[in-house]
């Protein structure tokens, strides 16, 4: 039976399409044997991942490796291309107009995700407000009416009413099975479009944090965006199937799959991180600058002088020490700021597995 998830409304000429609230109904959402196996499967991993980070000895940087790996992902996906060497460049030096995007949308997710744990009811409105004026300078749901495929998305008249029944709907709902509920939200949003730019960004950034607030990470250590990329014409076709077609159980079986991916990506990453970091050890390297750069690694001779608390000279001698064996390389020619980039490091972050 083909659910019907909304109504289609003439607004003058358009034809535009107004999701009905979650939950699924008419039918209700069927979860059979495949999406239970994969439900847990997906639920199972994340545990892990939670389990690993407990044990990682540089969690500020396992964390700040995995929002900047996100905020690229999910960036690229809007044809906005940058890499993580441009990303942690100091601020004071010049960044392309993609690595600003970039930058904007880790720390837009920052915020929504710090005010998730604040403000534990307070997930929209504001919160969402605040997030899209640091990606894209606007900060308020769209006054004008946008496409949606082939037909519109609700009315821009409709957009605040839907969006309170959404935040009531992650608020309130306790029956739904988390990783179910944040896959429904997901889709949700895709259709309802509620700002004028950068849905398919925010929404994606949503999903981040709403996997923290239903108490499914700790800390924001996935990057579900990975296997968006790697699949996104099916991620663009499942979710459009939700609207054409009701089937939001494809969706979820696709959106699943996509946990199990990422996280099995994360658990990988974060094992090869501690490999490399054991390696290193036995160098006898400088210890509290190799700590440091595995939190910030792209650096300069000032910043490792003031962060370490030593002087100038003494900083460019570790440094340069740190060049000679290959462990650092420096990236920009100028003699004065000169940045040095911990290569390892960040061909791990960049490594595809495949």
């Amino acid at each position: 039976m083909k659910r019907i998830t909304g109504v289609y409304e003439h607004t003058g000429t358009l034809e535009c399409f107004i999701p009905s609230p979650l939950p699924p109904q008419n039918p209700p959402l069927a979860l059979d044997k495949d999406l239970a196996f994969l439900y847990g499967q997906a639920h199972n991993l994340l545990g892990q991942l939670n389990e690993r980070f407990a044990h990682l000895q540089h969690q500020r940087g396992f964390i700040k490796a995995c929002l900047i790996k996100e905020s690229l992902l999910s960036c690229a996906l809007g044809n906005m291309h940058s890499t993580f060497a441009q990303a942690l460049t100091p601020n004071y030096m010049l960044h392309t107009k993609e690595t600003q995007g970039v930058l904007h949308y880790s720390q837009a997710l920052s915020l929504v995700i710090t005010g998730v744990r604040e403000q534990e009811k307070a997930i929209f409105s504001k919160l969402l407000y605040k997030a899209h004026t640091i990606l894209l300078r606007q900060g308020q749901y769209r006054l004008d009416n946008i496409s949606l495929g082939n037909v519109w998305a609700p009315p821009a008249t409709a957009v605040p009413e839907l969006m309170i029944k959404l935040k009531q709907y992650i608020n309130t709902n306790t029956e739904m099975l988390p990783l179910i509920k944040v896959g429904l939200v997901h889709a949700q949003f895709a259709m309802i479009r509620p700002f004028a730019q950068g849905n398919s960004r925010m929404n994606r950034m949503l999903l981040a944090a709403l996997l923290i607030k239903e108490g499914l990470l700790q800390e924001p250590i996935l990057y579900p965006s990975l296997y968006f990329k790697k699949t996104q014409r099916t991620y663009v076709a499942c979710l459009e199937k939700v609207r054409t077609q009701g089937d939001f159980e494809g969706w979820l079986r696709y959106f699943l799959q996509g946990i199990i991916y990422s996280a099995q990506d994360a658990l990988r990453r974060a094992k090869d991180i501690e490999v490399l970091k054991e390696s290193l050890v036995q160098k006898n390297l400088n210890a509290s600058l190799l700590g440091y750069l595995f939190e910030n690694p792209v650096v300069t001779i000032p910043e490792v002088a003031e962060k370490l608390h030593i002087t100038y000279n003494s900083a460019n001698s570790i440094i340069q020490k740190m060049v000679a064996v290959d462990i650092l390389r420096q990236t920009s020619p100028q003699k004065r700021n000169k940045a040095f980039e911990f290569t390892a490091y960040l061909d791990l972050l960049e490594q595809d597995y495949e």
